[in-house]
């Protein structure tokens, strides 16, 4: 896929028949959808079974305290376990650290976003870096 349209949680709560025939035309054409910030708004596990997701990404909150809090980790990595049962990605949002970057690699994290790869790029400093890399 190409093209990864990301739809926050909150979106699904008042429109659930609307979001989801949205998602099912967008799939239909190709379009890969991912649930923005997990875990953070109104999560239910029904959002996953019910509508077509390819990707969950894991919101920053649940990375700040992967360190010190043992209840974060493990959230994280039963999000990570449960989204790979049901053939989903994860995206895990908000790595800052070489320690956060470890745990989550150690519980499979596919993708993973954060300042301890870069901070966000203006689009000329991004063609910049891939430019220098090829």
């Amino acid at each position: 896929m190409y093209l990864e349209i990301e739809i926050t949680e909150s979106s699904f709560i008042n429109e659930a028949d609307n979001v989801l025939q949205t998602i099912l035309a967008l799939k239909r054409s190709g379009i890969s959808i991912a649930i923005d910030d997990f875990g953070t708004g109104y999560s239910s596990l029904a959002y996953l079974k019910q509508f077509p997701i390819d990707t969950i990404k894991i919101d920053k909150s649940f990375i700040r305290g992967i360190k010190q809090h043992s209840k974060d980790a493990s959230m994280v990595k039963a999000i990570i376990h449960l989204a790979h049962i049901m053939n989903m990605d994860v995206v895990v949002e908000g790595v800052e650290t070489l320690e956060e970057l470890t745990i989550i690699t150690l519980a499979n994290g596919d993708m993973i976003q954060g300042y301890y790869f870069s901070p966000a790029l203006a689009v000329e400093n991004f063609y910049r870096i891939i430019k220098s890399d090829a």
